[in-house]
Protein backbone atom coordinates (compact mmCIF):
# COMPACT_ATOMS: atom_id res chain seq x y z
CA UNK A 1 0.00 0.00 0.00
CA UNK A 2 1.04 3.62 -0.64
CA UNK A 3 0.40 7.43 -0.12
CA UNK A 4 -2.14 8.61 -1.98
CA UNK A 5 0.32 11.57 -2.81
CA UNK A 6 3.60 10.03 -4.45
CA UNK A 7 5.27 13.06 -3.09
CA UNK A 8 4.22 12.12 0.70
CA UNK A 9 5.73 8.84 -0.77
CA UNK A 10 8.54 10.02 -1.89
CA UNK A 11 9.43 12.54 0.91
CA UNK A 12 8.56 9.86 3.80
CA UNK A 13 10.70 7.08 2.04
CA UNK A 14 14.11 9.86 1.86
CA UNK A 15 12.89 11.68 5.17
CA UNK A 16 15.85 10.24 7.37
CA UNK A 17 18.66 11.63 5.33
CA UNK A 18 17.50 14.90 6.17
CA UNK A 19 18.25 14.13 10.08
CA UNK A 20 21.37 12.24 9.21
CA UNK A 21 22.53 14.86 6.81
CA UNK A 22 21.90 17.64 9.27
CA UNK A 23 23.99 15.76 11.86
CA UNK A 24 26.96 14.92 10.18
CA UNK A 25 27.46 18.27 8.47
CA UNK A 26 26.81 19.75 11.53
CA UNK A 27 29.42 17.39 13.46
CA UNK A 28 32.23 17.16 11.07
CA UNK A 29 33.06 20.32 9.42
CA UNK A 30 32.42 22.79 12.71
CA UNK A 31 31.85 20.87 16.20
CA UNK A 32 33.84 18.02 16.22
CA UNK A 33 36.53 20.26 15.16
CA UNK A 34 36.11 22.39 17.92
CA UNK A 35 35.66 20.19 20.64
CA UNK A 36 39.15 18.95 20.04
CA UNK A 37 41.14 22.08 20.28
CA UNK A 38 40.13 21.54 24.19
CA UNK A 39 41.98 18.20 23.93
CA UNK A 40 46.05 18.21 22.99
CA UNK A 41 48.37 20.80 21.02
CA UNK A 42 47.56 23.11 18.56
CA UNK A 43 50.42 21.33 16.73
CA UNK A 44 48.78 18.23 16.55
CA UNK A 45 44.97 19.18 16.10
CA UNK A 46 44.80 17.92 12.18
CA UNK A 47 46.29 14.76 13.42
CA UNK A 48 43.90 14.03 16.18
CA UNK A 49 41.17 14.94 13.87
CA UNK A 50 42.28 13.09 11.16
CA UNK A 51 43.15 9.75 13.30
CA UNK A 52 39.35 10.01 14.95
CA UNK A 53 37.53 10.18 12.15
CA UNK A 54 39.59 7.74 9.80
CA UNK A 55 38.50 5.30 12.97
CA UNK A 56 34.82 6.10 12.99
CA UNK A 57 34.50 5.91 8.51
CA UNK A 58 36.42 2.37 9.17
CA UNK A 59 33.42 1.29 11.35
CA UNK A 60 31.01 2.82 9.03
CA UNK A 61 32.34 0.68 5.67
CA UNK A 62 31.92 -2.43 7.45
CA UNK A 63 28.50 -1.54 9.33
CA UNK A 64 26.93 -0.03 6.71
CA UNK A 65 26.93 -2.95 3.62
CA UNK A 66 26.10 -5.44 6.75
CA UNK A 67 23.35 -3.74 7.94
CA UNK A 68 22.16 -3.59 4.57
CA UNK A 69 22.76 -7.09 3.64
CA UNK A 70 21.16 -8.22 7.05
CA UNK A 71 18.40 -6.17 5.99
CA UNK A 72 17.64 -8.29 3.05
CA UNK A 73 16.62 -11.14 5.03
CA UNK A 74 14.69 -9.31 7.78
CA UNK A 75 11.28 -10.28 8.66
CA UNK A 76 9.50 -7.77 10.73
CA UNK A 77 5.51 -6.06 10.90
CA UNK A 78 6.97 -2.99 9.80
CA UNK A 79 9.08 -5.08 6.53
CA UNK A 80 12.52 -4.96 6.17
CA UNK A 81 14.20 -1.70 6.08
CA UNK A 82 12.26 0.00 8.83
CA UNK A 83 13.18 -1.69 12.14
CA UNK A 84 16.76 -0.85 10.98
CA UNK A 85 15.80 2.87 11.09
CA UNK A 86 13.83 3.19 14.09
CA UNK A 87 15.94 1.51 16.61
CA UNK A 88 19.26 2.40 14.66
CA UNK A 89 18.22 6.36 14.81
CA UNK A 90 17.42 5.58 19.00
CA UNK A 91 20.99 4.59 19.87
CA UNK A 92 22.07 7.25 17.30
CA UNK A 93 20.49 10.22 19.15
CA UNK A 94 21.56 8.23 22.70
CA UNK A 95 25.26 8.27 21.55
CA UNK A 96 24.40 12.17 20.28
CA UNK A 97 23.67 12.76 24.04
CA UNK A 98 26.52 10.98 25.10
CA UNK A 99 29.08 13.07 22.67
CA UNK A 100 27.02 15.99 24.68
CA UNK A 101 28.19 14.97 27.85
CA UNK A 102 31.46 13.96 27.31
CA UNK A 103 34.41 15.19 29.63
CA UNK A 104 37.85 13.84 28.38
CA UNK A 105 39.60 12.95 24.64
CA UNK A 106 38.49 9.19 25.61
CA UNK A 107 34.57 9.57 26.17
CA UNK A 108 34.31 11.79 23.40
CA UNK A 109 36.29 9.37 21.36
CA UNK A 110 33.95 6.50 22.60
CA UNK A 111 30.98 8.57 21.64
CA UNK A 112 32.24 9.06 18.04
CA UNK A 113 32.63 6.10 17.33
CA UNK A 114 29.61 4.52 18.74
CA UNK A 115 27.55 7.01 16.30
CA UNK A 116 29.53 5.88 13.63
CA UNK A 117 28.46 2.21 14.19
CA UNK A 118 24.82 3.02 14.60
CA UNK A 119 23.76 5.89 11.61
CA UNK A 120 25.27 3.82 9.30
CA UNK A 121 22.97 0.52 10.84
CA UNK A 122 20.43 3.38 9.86
CA UNK A 123 21.69 4.59 6.62
CA UNK A 124 22.97 1.18 5.20
CA UNK A 125 19.13 -0.50 5.03
CA UNK A 126 17.85 2.99 4.19
CA UNK A 127 19.49 2.91 0.59
CA UNK A 128 17.29 -0.11 -0.22
CA UNK A 129 13.89 1.66 0.38
CA UNK A 130 13.43 3.13 -2.76
CA UNK A 131 14.35 0.33 -4.66
CA UNK A 132 11.75 -1.54 -2.31
CA UNK A 133 9.10 0.55 -3.29
CA UNK A 134 8.96 2.02 -6.74
CA UNK A 135 9.42 1.09 -10.02
CA UNK A 136 12.65 2.18 -12.55
CA UNK A 137 10.64 4.84 -13.94
CA UNK A 138 9.66 6.29 -10.77
CA UNK A 139 13.18 6.45 -9.18
CA UNK A 140 15.19 9.14 -10.63
CA UNK A 141 12.10 11.76 -9.36
CA UNK A 142 12.44 9.89 -5.62
CA UNK A 143 16.51 9.81 -5.43
CA UNK A 144 16.65 13.44 -6.18
CA UNK A 145 14.36 14.55 -3.85
CA UNK A 146 16.65 12.36 -1.57
CA UNK A 147 19.20 14.25 -2.37
CA UNK A 148 17.52 17.41 -2.30
CA UNK A 149 17.14 16.45 1.52
CA UNK A 150 20.58 15.42 1.83
CA UNK A 151 21.59 19.21 0.88
CA UNK A 152 18.80 20.18 2.90
CA UNK A 153 20.42 19.10 5.89
CA UNK A 154 23.94 20.91 4.57
CA UNK A 155 22.50 23.99 4.57
CA UNK A 156 20.13 23.55 7.48
CA UNK A 157 23.51 22.82 9.56
CA UNK A 158 25.25 25.64 7.58
CA UNK A 159 22.84 27.82 8.54
CA UNK A 160 22.62 26.74 12.83
CA UNK A 161 26.21 26.81 13.10
CA UNK A 162 26.52 30.44 11.92
CA UNK A 163 24.11 31.39 14.53
CA UNK A 164 25.24 29.88 16.74
CA UNK A 165 28.90 31.26 16.12
CA UNK A 166 27.57 34.53 15.90
CA UNK A 167 25.60 34.07 19.24
CA UNK A 168 27.04 31.69 21.15
CA UNK A 169 30.72 31.36 20.32
CA UNK A 170 30.20 28.12 18.34
CA UNK A 171 27.73 26.39 20.80
CA UNK A 172 29.02 22.78 19.86
CA UNK A 173 26.05 21.14 22.69
CA UNK A 174 23.55 23.27 20.69
CA UNK A 175 24.45 22.06 17.68
CA UNK A 176 24.45 18.32 19.21
CA UNK A 177 20.98 18.36 20.58
CA UNK A 178 19.75 20.44 17.54
CA UNK A 179 20.80 17.70 15.51
CA UNK A 180 19.25 14.70 17.88
CA UNK A 181 15.81 16.52 17.73
CA UNK A 182 15.49 16.48 13.82
CA UNK A 183 17.29 12.84 13.69
CA UNK A 184 14.37 11.58 15.73
CA UNK A 185 12.01 13.85 13.88
CA UNK A 186 12.93 12.35 10.50
CA UNK A 187 13.33 9.08 11.69
CA UNK A 188 9.78 8.95 12.42
CA UNK A 189 8.54 10.09 9.37
CA UNK A 190 10.25 7.43 7.65
CA UNK A 191 9.13 4.58 10.15
CA UNK A 192 6.09 5.43 10.19
CA UNK A 193 4.71 7.90 7.29
CA UNK A 194 6.48 5.45 4.18
CA UNK A 195 4.01 2.54 3.03
CA UNK A 196 5.64 -0.61 1.99
CA UNK A 197 4.29 -4.20 1.15
CA UNK A 198 5.14 -5.72 4.73
CA UNK A 199 6.81 -9.33 4.33
CA UNK A 200 4.99 -11.59 6.58
CA UNK A 201 7.39 -13.13 9.21
CA UNK A 202 8.76 -16.81 8.01
CA UNK A 203 10.46 -19.04 10.17
CA UNK A 204 12.64 -20.87 7.81
CA UNK A 205 14.14 -17.17 6.35
CA UNK A 206 14.40 -15.75 10.05
CA UNK A 207 16.50 -18.49 10.69
CA UNK A 208 18.80 -17.87 7.90
CA UNK A 209 18.91 -14.45 8.75
CA UNK A 210 20.16 -15.26 12.14
CA UNK A 211 22.95 -17.27 10.83
CA UNK A 212 24.35 -14.91 8.28
CA UNK A 213 25.70 -12.84 11.72
CA UNK A 214 28.28 -15.69 11.85
CA UNK A 215 28.52 -16.10 8.31
CA UNK A 216 29.69 -12.13 7.07
CA UNK A 217 32.36 -13.00 4.20
CA UNK A 218 29.26 -15.29 2.40
CA UNK A 219 26.54 -12.50 3.45
CA UNK A 220 28.85 -9.63 1.44
CA UNK A 221 29.98 -12.08 -1.25
CA UNK A 222 29.74 -9.79 -4.47
CA UNK A 223 30.04 -10.76 -8.26
CA UNK A 224 32.88 -8.47 -9.51
CA UNK A 225 32.53 -9.66 -12.79
CA UNK A 226 28.75 -9.95 -13.65
CA UNK A 227 28.81 -6.48 -12.38
CA UNK A 228 31.48 -4.91 -13.87
CA UNK A 229 29.76 -1.74 -14.69
CA UNK A 230 28.76 -1.12 -11.13
CA UNK A 231 32.01 -1.62 -9.84
CA UNK A 232 33.46 1.21 -12.68
CA UNK A 233 30.66 3.45 -10.85
CA UNK A 234 32.05 2.91 -7.19
CA UNK A 235 35.34 3.33 -8.71
CA UNK A 236 34.38 7.04 -10.10
CA UNK A 237 32.21 8.05 -7.13
CA UNK A 238 35.24 6.97 -4.78
CA UNK A 239 37.87 9.56 -6.49
CA UNK A 240 35.35 12.29 -6.90
CA UNK A 241 34.21 12.12 -2.89
CA UNK A 242 38.18 11.66 -1.84
CA UNK A 243 38.76 15.24 -3.45
CA UNK A 244 35.96 16.63 -1.86
CA UNK A 245 36.94 14.70 1.64
CA UNK A 246 40.01 16.13 1.74
CA UNK A 247 38.73 19.83 1.14
CA UNK A 248 36.27 19.89 3.41
CA UNK A 249 37.55 17.87 6.13
CA UNK A 250 40.19 20.44 7.34
CA UNK A 251 38.21 23.08 6.17
CA UNK A 252 38.18 24.90 9.78
CA UNK A 253 41.71 24.45 10.38
CA UNK A 254 42.74 26.00 6.48
CA UNK A 255 40.12 29.09 7.32
CA UNK A 256 42.31 29.59 10.94
CA UNK A 257 45.64 28.82 10.01
CA UNK A 258 45.88 29.82 6.09
CA UNK A 259 43.35 33.11 6.04
CA UNK A 260 43.78 34.15 9.62
CA UNK A 261 40.17 34.79 10.31
CA UNK A 262 38.87 35.40 13.46
CA UNK A 263 35.39 33.66 12.89
CA UNK A 264 36.81 30.76 10.99
CA UNK A 265 33.43 28.79 12.21
CA UNK A 266 31.31 31.33 10.60
CA UNK A 267 33.50 31.20 7.69
CA UNK A 268 32.65 27.66 7.30
CA UNK A 269 29.12 27.99 7.95
CA UNK A 270 28.77 30.52 4.81
CA UNK A 271 31.21 28.15 2.65
CA UNK A 272 28.79 25.38 3.11
CA UNK A 273 25.50 27.51 2.61
CA UNK A 274 27.64 28.31 -0.71
CA UNK A 275 27.85 24.65 -1.69
CA UNK A 276 24.66 23.49 -0.55
CA UNK A 277 22.05 25.80 -1.62
CA UNK A 278 23.24 25.43 -5.55
CA UNK A 279 23.50 21.78 -5.12
CA UNK A 280 19.91 21.67 -3.31
CA UNK A 281 19.03 23.28 -6.33
CA UNK A 282 20.47 20.82 -9.19
CA UNK A 283 20.02 18.17 -7.94
CA UNK A 284 16.20 17.42 -8.55
CA UNK A 285 16.40 18.64 -11.75
CA UNK A 286 19.96 16.60 -12.77
CA UNK A 287 18.19 13.28 -11.41
CA UNK A 288 15.00 13.98 -13.70
CA UNK A 289 17.40 14.81 -16.68
CA UNK A 290 19.45 11.98 -16.53
CA UNK A 291 16.32 9.81 -17.50
CA UNK A 292 15.99 11.51 -20.44
CA UNK A 293 19.26 12.72 -21.45
CA UNK A 294 21.43 9.64 -20.23
CA UNK A 295 23.59 9.25 -17.23
CA UNK A 296 27.24 9.48 -18.26
CA UNK A 297 27.08 13.21 -19.71
CA UNK A 298 25.61 14.59 -16.63
CA UNK A 299 27.82 13.12 -14.29
CA UNK A 300 30.95 14.18 -16.78
CA UNK A 301 29.51 17.97 -16.37
CA UNK A 302 29.74 17.47 -12.82
CA UNK A 303 33.48 16.16 -12.99
CA UNK A 304 34.03 18.92 -15.32
CA UNK A 305 33.20 21.86 -13.10
CA UNK A 306 34.55 20.36 -9.81
CA UNK A 307 38.09 19.89 -11.34
CA UNK A 308 37.79 23.65 -12.24
CA UNK A 309 37.23 24.26 -8.70
CA UNK A 310 39.56 22.34 -7.04
CA UNK A 311 42.31 24.26 -9.73
CA UNK A 312 41.09 27.55 -8.94
CA UNK A 313 40.27 27.18 -4.94
CA UNK A 314 44.36 26.47 -4.57
CA UNK A 315 45.12 29.66 -5.29
CA UNK A 316 42.22 31.95 -4.12
CA UNK A 317 42.80 34.17 -1.10
CA UNK A 318 40.04 36.08 -0.30
CA UNK A 319 36.84 34.44 1.43
CA UNK A 320 34.73 36.15 -1.09
CA UNK A 321 36.85 34.07 -3.95
CA UNK A 322 36.56 31.39 -2.35
CA UNK A 323 32.45 31.36 -1.80
CA UNK A 324 32.26 32.19 -5.13
CA UNK A 325 33.87 28.93 -5.83
CA UNK A 326 31.78 27.15 -3.65
CA UNK A 327 28.99 27.81 -5.68
CA UNK A 328 30.24 26.30 -8.42
CA UNK A 329 31.48 23.29 -6.81
CA UNK A 330 28.17 23.25 -5.60
CA UNK A 331 26.45 22.70 -9.14
CA UNK A 332 29.34 19.97 -9.55
CA UNK A 333 28.49 18.12 -6.86
CA UNK A 334 24.80 18.32 -6.95
CA UNK A 335 24.37 17.29 -10.03
CA UNK A 336 27.24 14.37 -10.35
CA UNK A 337 25.89 12.85 -6.24
CA UNK A 338 22.29 12.67 -7.79
CA UNK A 339 22.85 11.07 -11.25
CA UNK A 340 25.48 8.80 -9.86
CA UNK A 341 23.32 7.59 -7.20
CA UNK A 342 20.68 7.00 -9.80
CA UNK A 343 22.92 5.39 -12.44
CA UNK A 344 23.91 2.77 -9.26
CA UNK A 345 20.05 2.10 -8.85
CA UNK A 346 20.32 0.81 -12.54
CA UNK A 347 23.22 -1.03 -12.62
CA UNK A 348 22.82 -2.95 -8.31
CA UNK A 349 20.72 -6.14 -9.01
CA UNK A 350 17.41 -5.41 -7.72
CA UNK A 351 17.18 -8.59 -5.52
CA UNK A 352 20.11 -7.07 -3.05
CA UNK A 353 19.74 -3.96 -3.57
CA UNK A 354 20.02 -3.77 0.11
CA UNK A 355 23.52 -4.85 -0.11
CA UNK A 356 24.74 -3.77 -3.26
CA UNK A 357 23.87 -0.38 -2.27
CA UNK A 358 24.99 -0.42 1.11
CA UNK A 359 28.47 -1.47 -0.32
CA UNK A 360 28.28 2.42 -1.97
CA UNK A 361 29.06 3.06 1.91
CA UNK A 362 32.76 1.85 0.73
CA UNK A 363 33.48 4.60 -1.73
CA UNK A 364 31.83 7.64 0.63
CA UNK A 365 32.64 6.37 3.63
CA UNK A 366 36.34 4.88 2.10
CA UNK A 367 37.16 8.20 0.70
CA UNK A 368 36.48 10.15 3.95
CA UNK A 369 38.49 7.65 5.69
CA UNK A 370 41.27 8.40 3.81
CA UNK A 371 40.83 11.75 3.59
CA UNK A 372 41.63 11.92 7.11
CA UNK A 373 44.44 10.01 6.89
CA UNK A 374 45.90 13.39 5.56
CA UNK A 375 45.92 15.00 8.85
CA UNK A 376 49.36 13.84 10.25
CA UNK A 377 50.95 14.75 6.66
CA UNK A 378 49.20 18.05 7.07
CA UNK A 379 50.57 18.64 10.44
CA UNK A 380 54.22 17.30 9.09
CA UNK A 381 54.65 19.11 6.52
CA UNK A 382 53.59 22.44 7.86
CA UNK A 383 56.31 21.55 10.56
CA UNK A 384 58.41 21.55 7.73
CA UNK A 385 56.91 24.85 5.94
CA UNK A 386 54.35 26.80 7.22
CA UNK A 387 50.29 26.40 5.55
CA UNK A 388 52.15 23.81 2.61
CA UNK A 389 50.73 21.07 3.90
CA UNK A 390 47.55 22.64 2.75
CA UNK A 391 48.58 23.25 -0.52
CA UNK A 392 49.12 19.81 -0.80
CA UNK A 393 45.86 18.82 -0.37
CA UNK A 394 44.53 20.67 -3.64
CA UNK A 395 47.33 18.72 -5.44
CA UNK A 396 46.11 15.42 -4.63
CA UNK A 397 42.28 16.27 -5.04
CA UNK A 398 42.71 17.91 -8.36
CA UNK A 399 44.25 14.44 -8.95
CA UNK A 400 41.37 12.59 -7.44
CA UNK A 401 38.70 14.54 -9.70
CA UNK A 402 40.82 13.58 -13.16
CA UNK A 403 40.91 10.19 -12.17
CA UNK A 404 37.03 10.45 -11.44
CA UNK A 405 36.61 11.95 -14.85
CA UNK A 406 38.17 9.02 -16.39
CA UNK A 407 36.53 6.06 -14.78
CA UNK A 408 32.69 7.55 -15.65
CA UNK A 409 33.78 7.15 -19.42
CA UNK A 410 34.43 3.37 -19.04
CA UNK A 411 30.75 3.20 -17.15
CA UNK A 412 27.67 1.66 -19.21
CA UNK A 413 25.14 3.81 -19.95
CA UNK A 414 21.66 2.93 -18.61
CA UNK A 415 19.48 6.03 -19.72
CA UNK A 416 19.09 8.14 -22.43
CA UNK A 417 17.16 7.92 -25.72
CA UNK A 418 16.04 4.34 -26.92
CA UNK A 419 15.12 2.87 -30.55
CA UNK A 420 12.01 1.48 -30.81
CA UNK A 421 13.54 -2.32 -29.15
CA UNK A 422 14.08 -0.47 -26.31
CA UNK A 423 18.07 -0.36 -26.82
CA UNK A 424 19.75 3.11 -26.08
CA UNK A 425 20.65 4.87 -28.63
CA UNK A 426 23.79 6.21 -26.66
CA UNK A 427 25.48 3.14 -25.72
CA UNK A 428 29.17 2.82 -25.19
CA UNK A 429 31.57 2.34 -27.77
CA UNK A 430 30.76 -0.79 -29.64
CA UNK A 431 28.14 -2.09 -27.72
CA UNK A 432 24.06 -1.26 -26.72
CA UNK A 433 22.67 -2.14 -23.28
CA UNK A 434 18.98 -3.01 -23.29
CA UNK A 435 17.14 -0.66 -20.59
CA UNK A 436 15.62 -2.54 -17.66
CA UNK A 437 11.48 -2.24 -17.17
CA UNK A 438 9.29 0.06 -18.86
CA UNK A 439 10.43 3.49 -19.74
Amino acid sequence: MQLRSPWLQYLSLNAVYLGTSFMWNMLHPIVLPLLLLNYGSEQTKNTRLGILTFAGYILGMVVQPLAGALSDRTRHVLGRRRPWVLYGSLAAIASLLLLNVASSFWMLAAAYLLLQITSNAVIGPCHGLIPDALPEGRRGLAIGLRNLLDMAGIIGAACCAGFLARTAGADAPVGLLLAAGLLAGTMLLTTFGSRLARAPARPAEAAAAVRSVGEVRELLQVDLRQHVGYWRLLASRFWLLLATSLLLSFGLYYIQDSLRLEDPAGAVSNLMLAIGIPMALVVVPAGILSERWGRRGLSLVGCGLLAVCVVLLSVARSVATIRALGLLAGVGMGTFVSVNWAWATDLAPLDQAGKYLGLANLTTAGTSALGRLMGPVIDLVNAWHENVGYQLVFVVAAAAVMTALYQTLRIPETRGPVDTEGVLVRASPGRAFPTRGKR
